[in-house]
Parts: structure tokens; sequence; C-alpha cells
């Protein structure tokens, strides 16, 4: 499972039955509330009994294995603008090298930044790179269509 964030998770967890999360103290000026978090031990230990992880684990890898074209694991990673990222992951699967990684991290001391703001970075990179005399990481065309495909927002 991929989350974009801690409302992601949450949504995410109370599909299972096991677990219930509830909003309690919503405040209608700053848009914030905390949760109130339930599990169901007994729920939680049947759903992780030895048995269903290991007939879930082994149906799951199967339909990955079968269902997933090598080509498009590319395109799988989506994020809206607000979701944390790992820099070294997305330029990774954005076929960056080390070095160009290293530098973006450098760039913004961190190798944890919202998805808007190396979204950003990028558009900046190229539109200087398209100036003479640009001797700076080159975003490739194929690069900027992978970066687009997993802009959600």
């Amino acid at each position: 499972m991929t989350y974009g964030g801690m409302r992601s998770l949450i949504s995410s967890l109370n599909k299972f039955s096991f677990f219930k999360a509830e909003r309690i103290d919503y405040d209608n000026i700053a848009l914030t509330s905390g949760h109130q978090i339930k599990v169901d031990i007994s729920k939680l230990e049947e759903f992780l009994s030895s048995e269903k992880i290991a007939e879930d684990t082994i149906s799951k890898e199967q339909e990955v294995i079968e269902n997933v074209n090598p080509d498009e694991l590319q395109a799988i990673f989506k994020y809206h603008e607000d979701d944390t990222i790992n820099i070294q992951e997305v330029m990774t699967i954005l076929d960056f090298n080390t070095d160009e990684i290293d530098l973006c991290k450098a760039k913004f001391k961190s190798n944890s930044i919202s998805f808007i703001n190396l979204f950003k970075h990028f558009a900046d990179i190229i539109l200087v790179q398209q100036e003479e005399g640009y001797n700076g990481v080159i975003i490739t065309d194929e690069q900027k269509d992978k970066l687009c495909q997993m802009y959600l927002d």
C-alpha cells in the first residue's frame, strides 16, 4: 500500500474490521482535528493468523508477478501536491544518476520533501536548461513525462 499522508492512511485502515478511527475535536478555523483510534485485538489477531498471512502473501505475490508489466512499474507511483516523498526514491524511478540525486538532496537539505516542491524544482530546471550555457542537471523529455504521470492533482 502507498499512502499520501495521515488522512489517507487512516481512511485505508478504516476498511479493516479490526481498526476504527474517528475524527474528534475538529477545529473549523484551523481545519485540523485529532483522531481517536481503536483496534480490536481479537479481530487483529485473527487477521494476522499465520494461515491467512501465508495465503494472502502467496496470492498477492502471484497477482503482482502475473499482472504487472515491468515497463509499467515506473508509472505506478502517483502523488498529490502535499504528499511527502523520498527524493532518492522518486529520482531513481525517474532514472537520475546518483550525482544528480545528491545535488537535489543537497539543495533541499533533506531527503524528504513535498511532491509539489520537487515538481516545481524540476519545472524551474526545465525552463533554465533551455538557456544557452546551462551546465546543470539535464531533465530529459522522458523524465519530464514520467514526472507528469506521477502528479495526481
